[in-house]
């Protein structure tokens, strides 16, 4: 008759179990763009599906949707309030003219053109989230990001729960536009991870105001097309925990028969 040492049996699980433990610890990792599109668009890969959100069609002055209510659905994302708070400088709001009267009109490169006036300041922000979980990309244009210092800054969360904090250019009064682009790295992309969400707030004791248009979502190529993804680690240690265990089951029913 066979035996199994349970003590032998306790190890090996132990150690299983830290290894699974171990290969769980994951945060995805992201590579970030200011005004160098090629750099960004490199990083992504081949085969992406780019959707592109202009904000021509929004209501002029209309108000982002409340924290507590259904969000603003555009091309590729929604957009929502974040928190609570304000407001400081009016409310978040559409603008068919971004530079006009009542949007940013405080800075004379602010272009003429439709765009979201975003309004940061302590537990306030914007939330944009990718309608597809398939985003491994995003890029907008902005202008007026922390204008002479640092007074908002940008966390983007991944499909693995981590999360990236983003400072965000320091730019000087009266900035033209910039590009800005962030991006999963080649490893999180091979892997099948994706953006779930942009989350915009005001730092500690400061306010901001930033308009932003041109939002752009690009896939992960990996997961729009046949490419299966690359399992992680902690996928790894499950499917031989499961071995493990469906062993010792097993064993034990031979050895009661």
């Amino acid at each position: 008759m066979m035996r199994i040492n349970s003590r032998a049996a306790k190890a090996a699980t132990a150690a299983l179990g830290f290894f699974l433990a171990c290969g769980s610890v994951h945060a995805a990792t992201f590579l970030t763009f200011v005004d160098d599109e090629p750099g960004f668009l490199a990083a992504i890969g081949p085969a992406t599906v780019i959707k592109t959100e202009t904000f021509a069609s929004a209501a002029d002055l209309a108000p982002v949707a409340p924290a507590a209510g259904a969000p603003d659905v555009w091309n590729g994302f929604t957009a929502q309030v974040y928190g609570s708070g304000g407001p400081y400088y009016g409310g978040a709001r559409y603008c068919q003219d971004l530079g006009g009267s009542n949007c940013i009109n405080w800075n004379s490169s602010t272009p003429r053109i439709p765009g979201l006036y975003g309004e940061f300041g302590p537990g306030l922000g914007i939330s944009l989230k990718p309608a597809s979980p398939t985003i491994a990309a995003i890029s907008f244009d902005f202008i007026d990001w922390n204008d002479g210092g640092q007074w908002s800054d940008l966390t983007v969360i991944a499909s693995d729960g981590s999360t990236t904090t983003v400072t965000g250019p320091t730019n000087p009064f009266n900035a033209p536009p910039k590009k800005f682009g962030v991006v999963l790295s080649a490893a999180d992309i091979a892997a099948g991870r994706y953006i779930t969400e942009l989350r915009w707030m005001g730092l500690p004791n400061r306010q901001d105001v930033v308009g932003f248009y041109n939002v752009k979502t690009f896939t992960n190529p990996v997961l729009e097309s046949s490419v299966k993804p690359v399992p992680s680690l902690s996928a790894w240690a499950l499917a031989l925990l499961s071995l493990l265990m469906l062993g010792l089951v097993g064993i034990k029913g031979w050895r009661k028969n």
